[in-house]
């Protein structure tokens, strides 16, 4: 395993922050957008007809964003490559339980090391995507 495994977490973190910053960004302008037509001097069909398309986007967007919890991947996403990052740092600057090891054991330190972040890291993501179960009664 490559000490540069974490460039992966990295773009991971990135896509799941810009799909939860532009989802959230979207609604909220459109959300803002629906009074300012609704109050307009000119009420006339069209101008309804776009209000309520907006507001139909707005279900969609918020509606997706929950589903697919875009800002719940991000900030798993985030503290993975940053864990990964200071494990890199630290195998790479030979400092922490990695000081005073000989290469054969640093390396099969940094295995060990990455290998329970990620398998963490996996843990969390399904538990974050499994369905809630019914309440019971």
């Amino acid at each position: 395993m490559s000490v540069n495994s974490s460039d992966h977490h990295h773009s991971q973190t990135d896509h799941a922050r810009m799909l939860s910053h532009s989802q959230l960004c979207d609604g909220l302008i459109a959300s803002a957008i629906i009074p300012i037509i609704n109050t307009a001097n000119v009420a006339d069909f069209q101008t309804r007809l776009i209000s309520s398309v907006i507001g139909g986007v707005i279900v969609v967007i918020t509606g997706l964003t929950q589903l697919e919890k875009y800002q719940e991947n991000w900030i798993l996403y985030r503290t993975n490559s940053e864990l990964l990052k200071k494990e890199k740092y630290f195998f790479e600057n030979n400092v922490g339980e990695y000081s005073n090891l000989d290469e054969e054991e640093r390396n099969k330190l940094l295995v060990e090391r990455v290998e329970s972040i990620v398998s963490a890291e996996t843990s969390r993501y399904f538990i974050l995507h499994q369905p809630k179960k019914a309440q019971q009664e």
